[in-house]
């Protein structure tokens, strides 16, 4: 029938199935486009399941834009509405994971300041110790039957004769 209409100069079945292939082409990029788009979404949620929070952030922002200049007529309210609540979440657990980092990385900056402080007042107490030891060695003290090294006949010891390894006010020995 296509070959008469040929031969007789009817060319609509010609235009008919050029409108057809036409508005199939038309269907499956659409169809692709709208697959590319919910799996632009996915790869947001997977980096947010990742707490990779800037890359999802970027990603949603993508999809956001594609749909803006969507370049067909067709309804995409849903995917905007998802990705739009989706970026919200993102931001908010970003802004959540950046406080949580900061005060881990607060905590050990301050740990680590203790334990350099403790070994640094260690090694002021150990040295302090070491010079006093010298100090009492040369002066030739060695054990002396007062309570405290140095201590004259009224019972009052000079301060720096008491050892400072404690606290406490020992007797240096």
């Amino acid at each position: 029938l296509d070959t008469v209409m040929l031969i007789l100069g009817d060319r609509s079945g010609d235009i008919q199935d050029l409108r057809r292939r036409l508005v199939e082409e038309k269907n499956v990029r659409l169809q692709q486009d709208v697959f590319e788009l919910e799996r632009l979404y996915l790869n947001g949620r997977r980096a947010m399941d990742e707490r990779n929070y800037d890359r999802a952030i970027s990603t949603f922002d993508q999809v956001l834009e594609r749909i803006r200049w969507f370049p067909f007529d067709f309804d995409l309210t849903d995917q905007q509405n998802r990705a739009i609540q989706s970026k919200d979440e993102a931001v908010r657990l970003k802004r959540q994971f950046d406080v949580l980092q900061r005060r881990e990385r607060e905590m050990r900056i301050l740990s680590d300041a203790e334990s350099e402080m403790a070994r640094s007042l260690s090694f002021i107490q150990n040295r302090i110790e070491e010079i006093l030891r010298q100090a009492l060695r040369r002066i030739g003290v060695r054990h002396h039957p007062c309570k405290y090294v140095g201590q004259d006949e009224r019972g009052v010891a000079p301060p720096l004769m008491v050892s400072l390894s404690n606290h406490r006010g020992e007797p240096f020995d």
